[in-house]
């Protein structure tokens, strides 16, 4: 008769309690046998220290940011107020693309660990390496692979081990260095650096060689980029890495990068707005041209020779009207230009400069806007990823709408800057109705008069445009503020002594020694049943 179960459940688990007792040998063990390996790890690994900075994204419409940039927002170029688009500069400085540049220019393609006591301690160097790997410039921009490299060095003379992926290329003696290495992407070539006498007689240190995509992506995934909030303009930081000088070093480069990109794209922003005004000013200016020759043959035809003293009379009747007709079609003008502009194929992905007067032309500024802003948004993300992705993509459906609004806002414009010049041009001909009296001539020079000064209008216009372009395209101020320069916390991140402990107590203390207990019998069993047979 099985006495368990006469027993309660409480006396069955007074009696599991008195035999852990009885085996109160194995929970020691396992606590020091625990212990002993969290303090060795704990001894042993390379701290690693949370690195953080923290910037702020300067507003380009503020008084001293950026001289002009308000202008360059009259032509339709560039984008809103940070404060509305700091989310996307933070996704944007975190990206493949910044983060690869960044990588290239400290060279985190390729990293040192420094190994001690038989390789159980291993220690990360920067800059300070005793041997470096070199590589043809293009190396790693196509490189696919993982390359390791394990260099022992004693006495001078250095034994190198290459090895690719899991694929073994071979072992190689060297009595001095530099020495090279041909593999099957291109020859390595190890050579000693200025720190090379301070690792001693013999040293050992282990290499790897990543491409530069690989690399990146690896540190895309360990750059934390957050916003205070979507109010705000500051812009948080954050890398963990076991060098403190390389993760400040990653931090300030990842700002650089990201200013200088910045000023590159203003500068280039400021060309392609001088190119288009150029173009446009050599056009008007063509036509002005013109103007000039076709009054200059009316007076000699007629035998003028004070034009405006001749015109005067009718200069009074219209001159109330004239102000009003030049500007009307100015803008008619203008609007033609734009339309042009746009319907070139070869303008189909690029800004459109919009260069209307505010006066009736808030709904076309507003079309141009949201284009030229979703624009700029679809060229940065394609420059931070290389495939088309289903987001790229419905950004440009969404840009091909935007762009039937704008077409449609730029016909609704030339409609109303034309139905306005019709209607003075309609006042103008009643006033010339009562002058029959006034010589053909006189109307006609009027007419000519009339058309230059049109041209003189859109023409200065231009010009003014032109120099304060030129103004706004210089960047006074990197678009990155620092407010927090790149600084580590006190206490490391890992090893964490607290998680160390609630691991060798739960293994030590709970998982070992019951794991033992449960064990015993069936090997004592075995024991007996050994013995029995001998």
């Amino acid at each position: 008769m099985d006495t368990n179960k006469e027993k309660s459940e409480f006396e069955l688990i007074i009696d599991l309690l008195k035999n852990w007792a009885r085996h109160w040998y194995y929970f020691v063990i396992g606590v020091v046998l625990c212990g002993v390996v969290g303090g060795v790890y704990y001894k042993l690994k390379t701290p690693e220290y949370a690195v953080l900075s923290t910037v702020a994204l300067r507003s380009e419409d503020n008084s001293g940011s950026f001289s002009g940039f308000s202008l360059m927002k009259s032509l339709g170029f560039g984008k809103s107020a940070p404060g509305n688009n700091v989310e996307d500069e933070a996704i944007i400085m975190s990206s493949h693309g910044p983060v690869k540049k960044m990588v290239k220019e400290l060279e985190l393609n390729k990293s040192y660990t420094l190994s001690k006591f038989m390789g159980i301690k291993k220690i990360s160097l920067y800059n300070q390496t005793p041997v470096a790997i070199n590589y043809a410039e293009n190396f790693t921009d196509t490189l696919t692979a993982v390359i390791f490299a394990e260099v022992s060095v004693k006495n001078e003379k250095a034994t190198i081990k290459v090895k690719i992926n899991k694929d073994k290329i071979g072992k190689f003696k060297f009595d001095k260095l530099p020495a090279t290495v041909t593999t099957p992407y291109g020859a390595l070539t190890f050579e000693k650096t200025a720190y090379f006498n301070n690792y001693g007689q013999s040293f050992k240190l282990s290499m790897v060689v990543m491409g530069d995509d690989l690399q990146s992506e690896i540190y895309s995934s360990k750059l934390n980029v957050e916003e205070e909030r979507k109010s705000s303009d500051l812009i948080h930081m954050k890398i963990v890495d076991d060098n403190v000088l390389r993760a400040k070093d990653i931090l300030s480069t990842v700002i650089r990068v990201h200013n200088i990109d910045h000023a590159k794209e203003k500068s280039l922003l400021g060309e392609r707005t001088l190119e288009y005004i150029d173009n446009r000013i050599a056009e008007v200016g063509t036509e002005l041209t013109q103007s000039d020759i076709e009054i200059q043959e009316f007076k000699q035809k007629y035998g003028l020779t004070d034009f405006e003293a001749d015109a005067k009379g009718y200069m009074d009747l219209v001159g109330g009207l004239m102000p009003f007709l030049i500007e009307s079609q100015s803008q008619l003008e203008i609007v033609k230009l734009t339309d042009k502009y746009l319907s070139d194929p070869a303008n189909q992905y690029s800004q459109i400069p919009y260069i209307i007067s505010a006066n009736g032309g808030e709904e076309l500024m507003k079309a141009i806007t949201s284009y030229n802003e979703e624009l700029s948004k679809r060229n940065e993300m394609l420059q931070s990823d290389k495939k088309r992705t289903p987001v790229s993509k419905s950004m440009d459906t969404q840009l091909a709408a935007l762009r039937e609004n704008l077409v449609l806002a730029l016909k609704n414009a030339g409609k109303g800057a034309e139905i306005a010049a019709n209607n003075l041009k309609k006042q103008e001909e009643e006033i010339k109705g009562k002058m029959k009296d006034y010589p053909v001539m006189e109307k006609t020079a009027l007419e000519l008069k009339r058309r230059q000064e049109l041209k003189q209008a859109v023409y200065f216009f231009l010009q003014q445009k032109k120099e304060e372009t030129m103004t706004s395209s210089i960047t006074l101020n990197p678009k990155l503020r620092v407010i927090d320069e790149p600084y580590p916390l006190s206490k490391p991140v890992t090893p964490d002594l607290f998680k160390i402990m609630l691991i060798v107590i739960f293994f030590g203390g709970i998982v070992i020694p019951l794991s033992a207990i449960s064990l015993e019998p069936y090997i004592l069993a075995g024991r007996k049943r050994k013995k029995e047979g001998k």
